[in-house]
């Protein structure tokens, strides 16, 4: 989805500092929780005002995280003033 990438000089920093490109290489699952903010109809539903057609491509990858067996906690963060579901995105 995203279309960014970091920087060489930004993940050399990165390197020097802390030895490593990432902090956290694995994840317990039962310690960790996924979390999903935002993504609602406002962002994602085409032809709304706050319509981001990049962030659709995320939908996807989040459904399959988020109902996947992973033994960790899926927290769902949404405005409802909106019209969001988690069954409007997809999601069952």
């Amino acid at each position: 989805m995203d279309k960014f990438s970091m920087p060489v000089e930004i993940i050399a920093r990165v390197v020097a500092r802390v030895g490593r490109t990432h902090p956290f290489d694995k994840l317990e699952a039962s310690k960790t929780a996924f979390v999903v903010i935002d993504m609602q109809n406002y962002y994602l539903k085409p032809g709304y005002l706050g319509d981001v057609s990049l962030a659709r491509g995320i939908v996807p990858a989040a459904t399959v995280v988020a109902v996947g067996d992973y033994s960790s906690s899926v927290v769902w963060v949404a405005d409802r003033n909106y019209g969001c579901s988690v069954t409007s995105l997809g999601v069952k």
